[in-house]
């Protein structure tokens, strides 16, 4: 995927913690951070992720309006998904 308006999102987020890389998608995850589940609605560009939150252990999965990237999801023999 792709998000478009990344540069102007990580001007908006209030923790100006580094990004580790120069990757658009990083926004993702700082966004996630600071506005928990309304990320998605923020981001403009074609999109599917899942983020663990490793606090709650809850599973945040979003993609794009249009649905230009696949999402699958499965299940393992032993429930996990």
């Amino acid at each position: 995927g792709e998000i478009y308006n990344h540069k102007e999102l990580k001007a908006m987020l209030s923790d100006q913690t580094p990004f580790r890389t120069a990757s658009d998608c990083e926004v993702i995850i700082h966004g996630y951070d600071e506005w928990g589940v309304d990320v998605a609605s923020k981001l403009d560009g074609d999109f599917a992720f899942v983020i663990l939150d490793d606090q709650t252990g809850e599973v945040y999965a979003a993609r794009d309006p249009v649905g230009v990237n696949s999402m699958y999801m499965g299940q393992g023999p032993d429930g996990s998904l």
